[in-house]
């Protein structure tokens, strides 16, 4: 008999769309984060990668 064990993370996961919480479970992010107002005006989102990801994370830091 197969047992799943409970989200741990179901709080996270409520606040982001299925699809960017599932890319977020094989390692991807999405960036910058979509939204659903049209009203914002911006580049089209990118999926990055873990390390791409954390590349984008450390320029940002470092520019603050």
């Amino acid at each position: 008999m197969i047992y799943y064990k409970p989200m741990d993370n179901n709080e996270q996961r409520c606040k982001k769309p299925f699809r960017e919480w599932l890319l977020n479970l094989c390692g991807y992010e999405i960036w910058p984060p979509t939204h659903n107002d049209p009203r914002i005006q911006g580049p089209q989102p990118r999926i990055l990668t873990k390390r791409q990801w954390n590349a984008v994370q450390k320029s940002a830091s470092a520019a603050q």
